[in-house]
C-alpha cells in the first residue's frame, strides 16, 4: 500500500511538472518568456525551463560567420522542487559585422526523432563594425 501511495504521489508530481512546461511555453500574449541583455559585445539570452518535463531549448544561428555562442548554462532556481523552473541562459559575441538571427525553440528533444516545438523565439542580431551588438525579437 505504502509503494501504491508513492507511485501516485510521483505520477502527480510529473501531471505538474508538464504542465509547468507548457505555461513556459507561451505567456498570455502568447509569447514564449524570454529575456536578453546587451552590454557592449556580449549578449545575453534568458529563457526559462521546467527540470522535470523533458522540454529545452535550443538555438541555431543564421550566419555562422556574423555571430557565435561563447558559452550557455542552466541555472536552477533557488530551492528547486520537484518540477521546479529555472533560467537556460546563453551568452553571444560578435565575430564580425553584419546581421543574423538566432532561432530558440522548446522542445522535447529525447522523446521523438521529429520533436514537437512547444515555442519559438527570435532575435535579429547586429554585429556593428566595432563588434558591438544590438538585438531585437522578430516574428517568423
Amino acid at each position: 500500500m505504502k509503494k501504491f501511495f508513492v507511485l501516485l504521489n510521483f505520477l502527480c508530481l510529473m501531471t505538474i511538472g508538464l504542465c509547468n512546461a507548457q505555461n513556459l511555453a507561451t505567456t498570455s500574449s502568447g509569447k514564449n518568456p524570454m529575456t536578453f541583455a546587451i552590454s557592449g559585445d556580449t549578449l545575453v539570452v534568458k529563457l526559462q525551463v521546467t527540470s522535470t518535463t523533458g522540454y529545452t531549448w535550443d538555438y541555431a544561428i543564421k550566419k555562422k560567420k556574423v555571430l557565435e555562442l561563447k558559452s550557455q548554462e542552466k541555472v536552477e532556481s533557488s530551492g528547486v522542487k520537484f518540477g521546479g523552473s529555472g533560467v537556460q541562459q546563453y551568452v553571444f559575441g560578435g565575430l564580425k559585422s553584419g546581421t543574423t538571427k538566432v532561432t530558440f525553440d522548446y522542445a522535447r528533444r529525447f522523446k521523438d526523432k521529429d520533436p514537437q516545438s512547444a515555442g519559438v523565439r527570435i532575435l535579429e542580431v547586429t554585429v556593428n563594425k566595432d563588434k558591438t551588438l544590438t538585438a531585437k525579437e522578430v516574428e517568423k
